[in-house]
């Protein structure tokens, strides 16, 4: 099948209507941030979950971290260019907060099996997971826990974030582009 182009010029059938056109795709921030706030619930749960069965889940934050870009690139309909910095704000604010809810949850599980009731186990799970007794006990976890979360922000935000290098045609030196242009000539004082 052929279509018909302005000017009278057929096009095959690999070339339909508007290929080719490089068109820029628009970045829609308010709803990457949406897509990006599934990957904060969602690791909050798991964290909560995790920190129960026993285990620090630093890795469920790096998977937060990186779970949040791909999904904001996925709702934004482009990779985090305008959105970068509510970004980076939202998922470290949801790696804090998967802590406090690892943390609280654990509490809460803690009251309920000593005193056999929830009642008044929510205030004392908010309570002990605010405390700065209880966060001085547990820094090095929590550390880890942000540690990981930031590598996972930073590690997969970063190549999206970078401009390609200058005078390597959009390629980095890993890439292919060995430092060289356009032309793929050495530039001037390159041996």
């Amino acid at each position: 099948q052929l279509w018909a182009v302005p000017g009278g010029l057929p096009r095959g059938p690999g070339s339909g209507p508007g290929f080719g056109t490089g068109r820029p795709r628009t970045e829609n921030v308010g709803r990457g941030l949406l897509m990006a706030l599934i990957a904060v619930i969602g690791g909050c749960v798991l964290a909560a979950v995790v920190y129960h069965l026993g285990y620090v889940a630093s890795i469920v934050a790096l998977v937060m971290g990186a779970a949040g870009i791909f999904l904001y690139a996925k709702g934004a309909g482009a990779p985090p260019r305008k959105g970068a910095v509510g970004l980076v704000v939202l998922l470290m604010a949801g790696i804090l907060l998967a802590w406090t809810c690892s943390v609280g949850t654990e509490l809460y599980f803690y009251y309920v099996d000593q005193t056999g009731t929830s009642n008044g186990a929510l205030a004392f799970a908010v309570r002990g997971a605010l405390s700065l007794d209880l966060f001085k006990a547990t820094l090095k976890d929590f550390l880890i826990f942000v540690g990981f979360g930031t590598l996972g922000i930073v590690g997969f935000a970063r190549p999206g974030l970078m401009p390609p290098a200058k005078g390597t045609g959009g390629r980095g030196a890993d890439e292919g582009g060995g430092g060289r242009g356009k032309t793929g000539r050495r530039g001037r004082g390159e041996r």
